[in-house]
């Protein structure tokens, strides 16, 4: 317990929050029977990590590999079965299978934060503020979420976080009704903010972890000084693939930071307040 209303689960590769709130009070009790059902969650994973480093085109659900593969496979065939694995989708997947262990218990507000990939579960009266940290660490922008939008999910993906990206974006947010295709759709929609530059240093994933799941593709490791234009045309990049998940109803909205360049889409603009 962090606080008085808050459970953190630090354990292998998680760095998880759990916060779970009834008539304004926790339900801590709740909060840490979850935090154990999390850790048994890596269990499953671990079991089946060669299925979920293939492509999920080349996938299909399966009773023996458990709620949470199942989940990270739909979202990423539903966002891209081409070009993702299910891996894209874990932090979001194990965010929303924590957060739905905690619906039946009555809560009117649930915040499962699974290192910045965060399953909302909010009943129509609740509001949760979220904060976009910036690669320097500070509270960039505000996001004000209302229990009647439909919103359950909110991931961030970028080269500069833990994960591999293709792209050059510092952050890129999306928003969906799941925190499991929001993950998919933030790193797909990072993945599209690429450009050519001599400024832009990249390397082969499997050169930088060997057991990767995106072997032979170029991952993005530093990004020098560039033009406005080159930013600018990275995030172009980056809104044309939200538009088009936002058009097939997969995400609400999208927010991409390039440097000290950020553009979002309409939805997210209704949301967002600066820092």
């Amino acid at each position: 317990m962090i606080s008085n209303d808050t459970v953190l689960v630090d354990f292998g590769p998680m760095t998880m929050t759990i916060f779970v709130q009834k008539d304004g009070n926790p339900l801590i009790d709740m909060a840490f029977a979850s935090g154990k059902k999390a850790i048994t969650i890596l269990d499953q994973l671990a079991k089946n990590k060669e299925i979920i480093k293939k492509l999920s085109k080349d996938l299909e659900e399966s009773e023996e590999y458990g709620d949470v593969i199942n989940r990270m496979i739909i979202a990423a065939q539903r966002v891209d079965k081409d070009e993702l694995t299910p891996l894209a989708a874990v932090a979001g997947a194990v965010a929303d299978e924590v957060a739905d262990f905690l619906v039946d218990s009555g809560a009117e507000k649930i915040i499962v934060n699974n290192g910045g990939d965060i399953a909302l579960r909010l009943k129509p009266k609740e509001k949760v503020v979220v904060g976009v940290m910036s690669p320097k660490r500070d509270i960039s922008y505000k996001l004000t979420i209302l229990g009647n939008m439909g919103i359950g999910g909110v991931c961030t993906s970028g080269y500069t976080g833990r994960s591999f990206s293709l792209g050059i974006a510092d952050l890129c947010v999306a928003i969906a009704k799941n925190a499991s295709l929001a993950d998919a759709a933030a790193t797909i929609i990072g993945n599209e903010t690429n450009i050519d530059s001599p400024h832009i240093k990249r390397e082969r994933a499997e050169m930088i972890y060997p057991d990767t799941d995106i072997p032979a593709k170029y991952v993005t490791r530093e990004v020098g000084d560039l033009t406005e234009k080159e930013k600018r045309e990275a995030i172009k990049r980056g809104l044309k693939k939200a538009y088009e998940l936002i058009s097939k109803g997969i995400i609400i909205g999208s927010l991409i930071s390039v440097k000290d360049i950020t553009e979002y889409t309409p939805f997210v603009e209704d949301l967002i307040t600066q820092g």
